[in-house]
C-alpha cells in the first residue's frame, strides 16, 4: 500500500552482511544464545551469506 517492504530480523541481518557491516557467523552464534528462534534453514542462509 505504501511501498514499504516487510523484512524480519534474519532479513535485516542478511542485508547488513551484504553491506559488510556484520559477520554472519558471529550473528548466528549470538542469536542462538538468546531467546530468538528461527529455523535451521534461516540460520544456515544467514551464516552462508557473503558480500
Amino acid at each position: 500500500m505504501y511501498g514499504i517492504k516487510v523484512t524480519g530480523t534474519i532479513g535485516v541481518l542478511g542485508a547488513a552482511t551484504q553491506k559488510g557491516l556484520i559477520d554472519p557467523g558471529r550473528a548466528v552464534r549470538d542469536l542462538r544464545q538468546t531467546s530468538f528462534r528461527a529455523s535451521a534453514d534461516l540460520y544456515r542462509w544467514l551464516r552462508d551469506k557473503r558480500q
